[in-house]
């Protein structure tokens, strides 16, 4: 299967999800990622702001006391910005919240990065949302690279291109 008919196949069966299903999934995988060392230890930490039926971010961003740096689009390119509040964030780019003020962050101090997909293989590759954002911005970090997703978005194997980035790690429901 392409990425195409992933993409469309795993948004149909993610979008199927109650409310409900979507909060309690998301919950259990929010405790296998702090459950992880790499995120205990890590001081600083890059999260994607979910939006519709994405594994949701926005408790972790609220219960963290880490160093929290959000995307904001920027001229065609993921700029990397701390923010200390969720409230600092209103719809941007795409209606995804990003933050009001760009306190930009030298990627060098990144200790761990959380990254959307609409699927995932068990080698770490992923199926995004087609346009490049996040592996460009992932070529350029040295941190722990991991993807959050829905059990069922976790397939057997992905075709890569050249400029795809690995994942180090894809958390689930029922793996950590």
């Amino acid at each position: 299967m392409n990425k195409v008919m992933i993409r469309e196949e795993m948004l149909k069966k993610r979008d199927a999800l109650s409310e409900e299903e979507l909060i309690r999934r998301s919950t259990s995988i929010s405790d296998n990622l702090k459950s992880l060392e790499e995120y205990k230890k890590a001081s600083t930490v890059m999260f994607y702001v979910s939006k519709g039926s994405e594994v949701h971010t926005h408790n972790l961003i609220n219960g963290t006391n880490k160093v929290i740096v959000v995307p904001k689009m920027k001229d065609g390119y993921i700029s990397c910005c701390a923010i200390e509040d969720f409230s600092e964030l209103r719809p941007g780019s795409f209606g995804i919240l990003e933050p009001v003020k760009e306190r930009i962050v030298d990627l060098s101090s990144i200790g761990f990065i959380i990254v959307p997909g609409i699927a995932f293989d068990i080698k770490g590759y992923r199926v995004g949302y087609g346009f490049g954002y996040y592996d460009t911005l992932l070529k350029r970090l040295t941190c722990m690279k991991v993807g959050l997703a829905f059990d069922f978005q976790v397939i057997a194997k992905i075709s890569f291109d050249r400029w795809d980035v690995k994942l180090d790690k894809v958390i689930t429901e029922t793996m950590a």
